[in-house]
C-alpha cells in the first residue's frame, strides 16, 4: 500500500545501512513519524555499522546521516574507529549538538549553548522632592 514502507524493508534487508530508505518511494511528508518497527530497524542498522572494526570514514558518513535522521538519539555505536582520523574527529565535532551522546564517545562535548543576553539594568524613577 505505501511505496515508502516497501522500499524501506527492502533497504533494510540489504543491510548497507547508507542507501535512503525513500531512494525507490515517494517521500513522507516532512515531519511525519517513521513506523516504529522501521525506525527500530533503522537504528540497529546504523548502529551495528558503528563499530570500531568500521573504518573512519565510512564511520564518518553514516554519523553524517544519522546525525540528520530522526532516529539519531536511538543509534547506540557500537564503538569507536580504532583509527580515528582528524576527519573523523571534524565531522564529530561538527555534528556535536545534532548527536552530542556519540560526540561523548570521542570525548567531544557537545557546542555549548549561547548564553541568554542579560537585560540592562532598569534605571530607578527620578526623585520626586
Amino acid at each position: 500500500p505505501q511505496p515508502c514502507r516497501k522500499s524501506s524493508t527492502q533497504t533494510l534487508h540489504r543491510q548497507d545501512g547508507l542507501r535512503s530508505p525513500w531512494a525507490a518511494g515517494s517521500q513522507p511528508k516532512a515531519g511525519s513519524p517513521l513506523p516504529t518497527e522501521i525506525s527500530t530497524r533503522l537504528a540497529d542498522a546504523a548502529s551495528a555499522s558503528m563499530t570500531s572494526d568500521t573504518a573512519a570514514d565510512r564511520w564518518a558518513t553514516v554519523l553524517d546521516a544519522v546525525a540528520y535522521s530522526p532516529i539519531r538519539h536511538q543509534v547506540k555505536p557500537q564503538g569507536i574507529p580504532a583509527k580515528v582520523t582528524d576527519e573523523l574527529r571534524a565531522t564529530v565535532k561538527k555534528l556535536s549538538k545534532r548527536a552530542p551522546h556519540i560526540a561523548a564517545l570521542f570525548e567531544e562535548p557537545s557546542a555549548p549553548a549561547p548564553a541568554a543576553a542579560t537585560p540592562a539594568p532598569i534605571p530607578p524613577p527620578p526623585a520626586v522632592e
